[in-house]
């Protein structure tokens, strides 16, 4: 499913802003046009993962179903994987526009592998998202439900 490592940047920020979040979905997408085979899932989320579940409800309305999240409620937090060719590089520049706008280090970069532990990580950021971001594979795996 997942040709190369997939990378974990974690922000280490309490109760990060709807603000903050759009700035760093605006970094991804700055660093991903020069770097063409970048793959992202950037989540938004007040929910704790651990006991997570998504879910929709179908109401009488037409139109989408609305997604519902149940979980523990904790502080608004981020999760960003990011997975293809020189996922690495890319990530220490986004890692680098995102210290700077917090003034402070902020993000650390982890491994994530590209087996089972790597399809977990994403699964279980996309389980607790809100709000959520992605681009390239991830985009397509959320489409085919590969993460439900």
């Amino acid at each position: 499913m997942l040709d190369s490592v997939v990378y974990g940047l974690e922000v280490y920020v309490q109760d990060i802003t709807s603000n903050d979040f759009k700035s760093i979905v605006n970094a991804l997408e700055r660093y991903r046009k020069s770097f063409s085979h970048i793959s992202y899932l950037c989540v938004y989320s007040s929910k704790d993962g651990q006991m997570c579940a998504r879910m929709q409800i179908k109401n009488e309305n037409p139109g989408r179903p609305k997604t519902v999240i149940f979980g523990k409620a904790v502080k608004w937090h981020c999760h960003i994987a990011v997975t293809g060719k020189h996922a690495y590089s890319y990530l220490e520049k986004v890692k680098k526009a995102i210290n700077k706008r917090f003034k402070r280090k902020v993000c650390k970069i982890e491994s994530k592998g590209n087996e089972e532990h790597a399809i977990n990580y994403v699964k279980y950021c996309y389980r607790q998202a809100s709000f959520y971001r992605s681009y390239g594979v991830f985009r397509n795996m959320i489409k085919n439900k590969m993460l439900e």
